[in-house]
C-alpha cells in the first residue's frame, strides 16, 4: 500500500519535554501517524517551530497535501485546547512518497515567497493622525470591539478565520445601528411578509440580528447586495455548524479567499461609515479621513514546488536524514501595484 510522508513547520509555544525518548513524539491517529520533534525552540524567539511529520496509508503524493494539513490542523486545535497554548501550522515543507521497497522516491519540496513589498513605507503623519482622529471619536464599546475583530481579521492566517472576524465584526455594527423602524415578519421559504387573518394585519418588530445585518448590507453593499449577504450567511452557518467548506464553496461557485475579500470591504465600510458620523458630530462639520483603500484582505503568496527524486539507501525503512534540504530563492517579486491605494474619505 502506498504511504507518503508529508512535512510541515509548527509554529509552537510549547516544545518536547526533557524525558521524552529519542526527542520524537508519535501520534497515531485515524489510521495515520503524526511526529512532533523540536525544530527550533531557542530560548527567547518570537516564532518558536516544531517539526511535526503526517505519515498516511492510501494517498498519492499529488493527493496528500489537503487531509494531512486537515489532519494536523484538527489535531493542533486540539492540542491548543488541552494545553492551552498556540500550536498552528506555520508552512507546509515538504511531501514524500513513502512507500517501502522504492529504491526511487518521488519528492515534492516546497517554498514559499512574499509576492510584494512587505513592509510597506506606508504610514505617514496624515495616516497616524486619522487614527487618531478615529480612536478619539469612538467612545463605543461594541464598536470597539468591531474594530479588534476587524483588527484580527486582516492579520490571521487561514481564510475561515478572517471570514469570522470580519462577520463578527458586521453584526455588531449592525446591531449598534439597527433601526428604531419596525419590520414585518418575513416567511422562511419565500421571504416575504407573513399575514395574520385573525388580527387581519402583518405582524412587525425591531429588525432581529440577521436582518439587521441585511439591512446593513442594503446600505453599503454596491450591486447584488441580498446574494452577497446570503452566501455570506450561509458560509457563517456552515463554519458555525462545522460544515465541509468546500461543499459551500461549490454551491455558490466561489472561493472563500474571494467572499474573504467581499466581506472584509463589507465591515470596513461599515465601520468607516460609523466612525465618519462620529467625527462629523464632533466637528460640526465636514471632516477629511486620509486612509489607505485595500484591494485584497485574504493572504496571497507565491509557491514554488520542486519535484525531486530522493535516492533510499535502505528502500524497506527510509529515513529522513536522506531527504536533501533545498534552498530556493527568488530573485524579484515585486508588484507594481500592491494591494494598497491612496485616498481620503470626506464627510
Amino acid at each position: 500500500m502506498n504511504r507518503v510522508l508529508v512535512e510541515f513547520e509548527v509554529l509552537a509555544h510549547g516544545c518536547l519535554a526533557d524525558e521524552i525518548p529519542g526527542s520524537l513524539l508519535r501520534i497515531e491517529i485515524r489510521g495515520a501517524e503524526i511526529q512532533l520533534s523540536d525544530l527550533k525552540v531557542e530560548k527567547g524567539l518570537d516564532e518558536p517551530l516544531l517539526r511535526a511529520i503526517v505519515i498516511m496509508a492510501g494517498e498519492h503524493i499529488d493527493q496528500a497535501e489537503s487531509p494531512s494539513t486537515e489532519l494536523l490542523r484538527e489535531y493542533l486545535t486540539h492540542l491548543s485546547l488541552i494545553t492551552s497554548m498556540t500550536f498552528r501550522i506555520h508552512r507546509l515543507r515538504r511531501i514524500v512518497d513513502w512507500t517501502a521497497g522504492l529504491a526511487d522516491r518521488d519528492c515534492i519540496d516546497v517554498s514559499n515567497f512574499v509576492v510584494d513589498d512587505r513592509p510597506y513605507k506606508c504610514l505617514t503623519e496624515e495616516l497616524v493622525e486619522s487614527a487618531r482622529n478615529a480612536l478619539e471619536a469612538n467612545s463605543d464599546i461594541a464598536i470597539k470591539r468591531a474594530i479588534r475583530w476587524f483588527s484580527n481579521g486582516v492579520s490571521s492566517q487561514y481564510p475561515d478565520d478572517q471570514f469570522q472576524y470580519f462577520w463578527q465584526s458586521i453584526e455588531l455594527v449592525a446591531q449598534v445601528e439597527k433601526p428604531t423602524t419596525k419590520v414585518p415578519d418575513s416567511c422562511s421559504k419565500c421571504k416575504g411578509d407573513l399575514f395574520c387573518p385573525t388580527c387581519d394585519l402583518v405582524p412587525t418588530h425591531r429588525p432581529y440580528a440577521k436582518q439587521a445585518i441585511q439591512l446593513l448590507f442594503q446600505k453599503l453593499v454596491k450591486g447584488d447586495h441580498t446574494k452577497l449577504y446570503e452566501i455570506g450567511n450561509d458560509f457563517r452557518n456552515a463554519i458555525a455548524h462545522g460544515e465541509d467548506l468546500s461543499a459551500v464553496e461549490s454551491r455558490h461557485k466561489v472561493e472563500i479567499g474571494k467572499l474573504v475579500d467581499n466581506i472584509g470591504h463589507v465591515a470596513r465600510a461599515a465601520l468607516l461609515n460609523h466612525l465618519s458620523h462620529k467625527l462629523v458630530a464632533r466637528a460640526g462639520g465636514a471632516v477629511t479621513l486620509p486612509m489607505l483603500e485595500p484591494n485584497m484582505f485574504a493572504h496571497r503568496d507565491l509557491r514554488m514546488q520542486l519535484h525531486l527524486v530522493v535516492k533510499s539507501s535502505n528502500p524497506e525503512e527510509p529515513s529522513l536524514h536522506e531527504l536533501p534540504e533545498m534552498k530556493v530563492e527568488l530573485g524579484s517579486a515585486h508588484n507594481a501595484e500592491g494591494p494598497y491605494s491612496w485616498r481620503e474619505k470626506r464627510r
